[in-house]
């Protein structure tokens, strides 16, 4: 097996002893962003304006009135997309945009199944038409009428983003009648993810959170820390004190279990799953933000960021290389093989910058604010992924990195709320 990145910046750090050969190393990397340089405001100015040009007055589903929903990008995402626009309503949570988050969450809400599982997707036509045209050059499907509701991959992570959006943005609207309408959908979404518990974990299928273009499956960290998200956030909307009490205890039992199961204290981060212990730092970085670890944890994986971003400007979705065999043959065959582990993904680094903030870490938060400016400034937009020592748009021949990301938008914006 190759070298990881993190092994790599280990070894390097212990050939380049001394601050300055260190700092060398770090602005070859990524010249000008230590220093923080990047106008982090005028980044959020255009986040917000990014998020803003996604939201579109639609009838979905044939639902009574138009609605103003966050679609996922500005090309071939033009949808709504429920991950997607759930991260998208974290921003615009923090940007006061309610009337707009509460559309996207209804908008999901209304179209659930009779089981509690949330649409995937809900759009004009197919999202691989989408793509084909998008390819080949020509703009977005037309026409506001979004008859397409996806449930064909099943999204465990959205379940859980649809329970802590609505209950932040029922909290910071004071919104009683969306609480009184909803919440018994919300408990539905929350019984459909209980279901899939085995052993005090939450169990999914191989493609079912946002790394879907990968065969990552079973118990996996980054879809256990957000259900205990969503279950701290269904506890403190609930109405019913004996289910509010529900929810904390499995909560609390849900933390035990993933501390037991993915916490590896030789390696110094949690696990990816139960069957690979690479880092990934999106279920590293989410364990802390929702208060799953230690302090001596955080700092651990904290320290994994930091020497990740002494290679590169902005974090990858995976520390080293998943397996061949968990890449479909699709992805291979266009040169998109690691869209889920090599890519970098600007949401990541906002990521880290929300939970370095929580945690009180206001100059790691400042720096990874600053990388991600840069780079969405330096483009005019917030991109999906990048790649390269120097990053650049990912582009390939059937495939082009989503431009006004509203996922990278949101993020950032709800990274630098949390830092102020």
């Amino acid at each position: 097996m190759t070298r990881t990145l993190f092994q790599g910046a280990l070894a390097a750090a212990l050939l380049l002893s001394g601050c300055g050969k260190a700092a060398m190393i770090a602005t070859a990397a990524a010249p000008g962003l230590l220093a923080a340089r990047a106008d982090v405001a005028s980044a959020a100015d255009l986040a917000r304006r990014t998020l803003r040009t996604n939201t579109h007055p639609v009838k979905v589903n044939a639902a009574p009135r138009d609605r103003n929903v966050v679609f996922a990008g500005g090309g071939h995402f033009g949808s709504l997309w429920a991950r997607d626009g759930m991260y998208a309503c974290l921003g615009l949570l923090a940007a006061g945009e309610l009337p707009t988050v509460h559309d996207t969450l209804t908008a999901l809400l209304d179209n659930q199944r009779a089981d509690g599982l949330l649409p995937r997707r809900i759009g004009n036509g197919s999202n691989a038409l989408g793509i084909i045209r998008s390819a080949i050059g020509l703009a977005p499907q037309a026409g506001n009428e979004m008859k397409s509701v996806d449930f064909a991959k099943l999204s465990v992570d959205a379940n859980a983003l649809v329970i802590w959006v609505a209950a932040d943005y029922a909290a910071k609207a004071q919104d009683r009648a969306f609480t009184a309408s909803y919440l018994p959908a919300l408990e539905r979404a929350e019984a459909w993810l209980f279901a899939r518990m085995e052993g005090g974990l939450l169990k999914q299928d191989a493609y079912c959170d946002w790394k879907d273009m990968n065969a990552r499956g079973g118990k996996v960290l980054y879809s256990n820390a957000l259900y205990y998200k969503a279950l701290k956030s269904l506890a403190a909307l609930e109405l019913d004190p004996t289910r509010a009490a529900t929810y904390e205890t499995r909560a609390e039992a849900l933390a035990t279990h993933i501390q037991a199961a993915f916490w590896d204290p030789t390696a110094g981060h949690f696990r990816d799953t139960l069957e690979l212990n690479q880092f990934s730092p999106d279920g590293d970085l989410f364990a802390v933000l929702v208060g799953l670890t230690t302090p001596a944890q955080r700092e651990a994986v904290f320290a994994r960021c930091d020497a990740l971003l002494t290679l590169r400007p902005l974090l990858p979705a995976l520390d080293g290389d998943y397996p061949a065999a968990m890449i479909p043959l699709q992805m291979k065959l266009a040169g998109l093989s690691d869209y889920h582990d090599r890519f970098e993904w600007p949401w990541l680094t906002s990521l880290y910058a929300w939970a370095a903030a929580g945690a009180g870490e206001t100059a790691r938060a400042r720096t990874a604010l600053a990388r991600v400016g840069t780079y969405a400034l330096r483009d005019g937009t917030f991109e999906e992924i990048y790649e390269g020592a120097e990053p650049k748009p990912v582009k390939r021949a059937l495939y082009a990195s989503e431009i006004d990301f509203s996922w990278s938008a949101g993020m950032f914006l709800a990274a630098d709320a949390a830092n102020r």
